[in-house]
């Protein structure tokens, strides 16, 4: 029976709590900050503490606030509404918009880190367009084109109200340590 305490510690773990945890996803610098989007079972989660970054849109001023989010010279993990828009044959990670808006930005989305693709995770969406509350890197202009790096995405898509709330990226906080 020494696999008794692993199976006990194991069956511990994935009957932990399920109940819903609130990120701030919008506001201003100086706003309340209230505006929360609730984050499901599921959803995309690292375990780190997520600060909010710069707004959505306009575009450039995304573009640039990415190209400023480094240490040590490497990207931080930011977290951002993802949008995949339906092709001839399904939804493709090429040609998605980080967020919902008119002036979004256009990215080439990889998500190999994921094992359930996002584009098969978009089959439950009836719709012309797909998004997904994900976790990720900025990867930059690659081959004339931007890339955003997926290493985390909720399982379920979420609803255009709830990409309608996320107004503004986040970025992975200092943790005080």
């Amino acid at each position: 029976m020494k696999w008794a305490p692993l199976i006990v510690v194991l069956v511990g773990a994935c009957a932990g709590d399920k109940t819903s945890t609130k990120v701030p996803t919008s506001g201003s610098a100086g706003g309340s900050g209230s505006d929360m989007a609730t984050m499901k079972p599921g959803d995309a989660k690292s375990g780190g503490t997520f600060v909010q970054g710069a707004p959505l849109t306009p575009a450039k001023g995304l573009i640039a606030w990415f190209e400023e989010q480094k240490r040590d010279g490497q990207p931080r993990l930011t977290r951002v509404p993802i949008v995949l828009k339906k092709g001839d044959v399904g939804f493709s990670p090429r040609g998605a918009r980080i967020g919902g808006g008119a002036d979004a930005v256009e990215v080439f989305v990889s998500d190999s880190a994921l094992g359930v693709g996002l584009t098969n995770r978009a089959r439950k969406c009836t719709g012309e367009t797909c998004p997904f509350l994900v976790e990720g890197y900025w990867r930059g202009d690659e081959d004339g084109a931007y890339h955003y790096e997926v290493r985390s995405a909720g399982s379920e898509p979420i609803t255009a109200a709830e990409l309608a709330a996320i107004t503004h990226a986040q970025v992975e906080g200092e943790s005080g340590n």
